[in-house]
């Protein structure tokens, strides 16, 4: 009997000792249950948070993306301007260099010429600038000059130095003034002249 109650009590100790062993498993089981869905709540969480903070990000990349556009093409329209600018002051800038080269081509020509039409046959592009000064090249328009008065020589009239009258009468062939034009003169002019009057 004592076997059987050994046995049996053996039985009953085992028994005891698994429920023992069952129930800690069981409250494990259920304490890892419960970390379990805390971590996946947890996860779903920062999940649900990183997919806002991506929709976020996407969203201000598209308006960083729409402004970048904008200022690439505010850039491109500045771009253009100042390339068209550019090309204008470009052209005023020969029309200005063009001018001053033929300005000083006439200053260098020996006589005038008959008619300003003729200055299209001036090779402009042969008279250099300085480019310290922007001022023609002397011995450039020199040769421009020189190529001009053998190949025009007809077109060019000599200059002529005008005798302007003077600004006060001279008096007759004998240098003497008429007391009329005498009367004319300016006060200081008429002390000084006061011997050339003609009193006849």
């Amino acid at each position: 009997m004592t076997e059987q109650q050994n046995s049996s009590g053996d039985l009953d100790n085992h028994s005891e000792n698994e429920t023992k062993e069952q129930r800690v498993s069981y409250e494990t089981h259920r304490k890892l249950l419960g970390e379990k869905k805390r971590l996946q709540e947890e996860r779903d969480s920062l999940l649900a948070k990183s997919e806002a903070s991506e929709l976020e990000r996407l969203e201000q990349d598209g308006k960083l993306s729409e402004q970048l556009e904008f200022y690439k093409s505010k850039n491109t329209e500045a771009l253009t301007k100042v390339e068209e600018l550019t090309l204008k002051l470009n052209g005023e800038q020969d029309k200005w260099n063009t001018a001053r080269k033929l300005n000083a081509f006439k200053d260098a020509l020996p006589g005038q010429l008959v008619s300003s039409k003729f200055l299209i046959h001036v090779p402009v592009d042969d008279i250099l600038l300085d480019p310290e000064t922007g001022e023609p090249d002397s011995h450039s328009v020199k040769k421009v000059v020189d190529f001009f008065t053998q190949e025009f020589a007809e077109v060019i009239k000599p200059k002529t130095t005008s005798t302007s009258p003077s600004k006060y009468p001279q008096g007759n062939s004998s240098g003497k003034l008429s007391l009329d034009d005498w009367k004319k003169l300016p006060y200081d002019e008429r002390i000084k002249r006061k011997s050339e009057i003609n009193r006849n």
